[in-house]
């Protein structure tokens, strides 16, 4: 049982180190698309004009 938990738990972490890698790629490639749009990089941004 043990070793059925820890194969989980290293599947996880294996998952999540995908989702963060991804998640950085796309942040890299929104900073660029923000760059030669020539937008402010205001993740909040001002909603009410």
């Amino acid at each position: 049982m043990n070793t059925q938990i820890n194969d989980l738990r290293a599947d996880m972490q294996a998952q999540f180190a995908q989702m963060r890698e991804r998640i950085h790629e796309l942040s890299e490639r929104v900073a660029r698309i923000e760059t030669r749009l020539d937008i402010a990089a205001d993740p909040a941004g001002d909603l009410d004009g």
